[in-house]
């Protein structure tokens, strides 16, 4: 629960740091105030009576909290798809069903208390509390078919370019998680001047190593030598274990076996692997996860 609290806050944060979505979150307050208001007086002044559309004007502040406060968190939600950090929750303590309870569940529980409120205190029809409580509910879960649209059709801004190019925009995102001491951000001669100044502007700390692309040994030796590293782990896809493994920077691979197949349209751990020689592994340990899954940990030993 602690995890959960703390991950929302976090995205309550990000929302305050955006005047759009800060604003959003009031507007459901101050249209209740208007139509509460704004009707009756408009009645008085035109003769023209609008209580046969009551009814629409109270499920208007019904869906308009819930969908705007989960629009707000949806938005969030990209933002880490964007940058690839939602991925990273995944490793976390807080973990992916966490993930998914605080960018939807949390949004739609306080949602309906916000429209339950909203409702009372704004409704032009006399509500039931029994209609005020299915009208809040019914408007929350509109909203999380909307997030839920919002999330599964719209696309990456940033999509297949590397990081020594300086995409990386949304680093809050990774420095508000409260399980990071402190963001080091890996560079090359090649990325360029603005994102640097982006860089430091944030107070960001970064290495420059490699030319074209990072060069990892020397970027993993200024890391131990500035920072006292000994331990590093990479829990990236791919592209990153693949020049590591190529480069002889693994000294352990960590594996879990999922039960489950996943045909050949998925993206494989080492595929495009290019190494001039075998590289043999030792088993070091197995061990039963959660679901059925199986962990393996290898030692990577000398090549052939």
């Amino acid at each position: 629960m602690k995890r959960i609290l703390s991950s929302t806050i976090q995205v309550f944060k990000q929302i305050k740091s955006d005047p759009m979505m800060f604003a959003a979150c009031f507007t459901p307050f101050v249209m209740g105030a208007l139509i509460k208001f704004g009707i009756p007086f408009l009645e008085r002044i035109t003769d023209f009576s609008l209580q046969a559309y009551y009814p629409i004007f109270d499920l208007l502040l019904s869906i308009m909290a819930p969908v705007l406060l989960c629009f707000a968190f949806a938005m969030i939600t990209l933002e880490e798809i964007d940058d690839k950090v939602s991925r990273y929750f995944s490793i976390t303590p807080l973990g992916k069903s966490g993930y998914l309870f605080t960018r939807l569940g949390v949004p739609s529980i306080i949602s309906a208390v916000i429209a339950f409120i909203v409702l009372l205190l704004f409704s032009l029809e006399k509500l039931s509390i029994g209609m005020t409580i299915c009208l809040a509910l019914l408007g929350s879960l509109q909203a999380i078919i909307v997030s839920l649209m919002i999330i599964t059709l719209s696309s990456n801004k940033l999509e297949g370019i590397p990081d020594s190019r300086g995409i990386l925009r949304s680093l809050h995102c990774l420095r508000n998680l409260g399980y990071l001491k402190e963001i080091v951000i890996l560079v090359s001669t090649a990325t360029p001047k603005e994102y640097l100044n982006y860089l430091e502007e944030r107070h960001y700390p970064y290495i420059v190593s490699g030319n074209d692309h990072v060069d990892y040994e020397k970027a993993f030796q200024i890391l131990h030598e500035q920072y006292g590293c000994k331990y590093m782990r990479t829990d990236s896809g791919g592209g990153l274990t693949n020049k590591l493994l190529e480069n002889g920077l693994i000294d352990e691979i960590s594996l879990v076996i999922s039960p489950c197949f996943v045909g050949n349209k998925e993206k494989q751990l080492f595929d495009n692997l290019l190494l001039s020689e075998k590289v043999n592994l030792e088993l070091q340990g197995t061990e039963n996860a959660e679901h059925g899954c199986l962990s393996l940990r290898y030692a990577v030993k000398n090549k052939d």
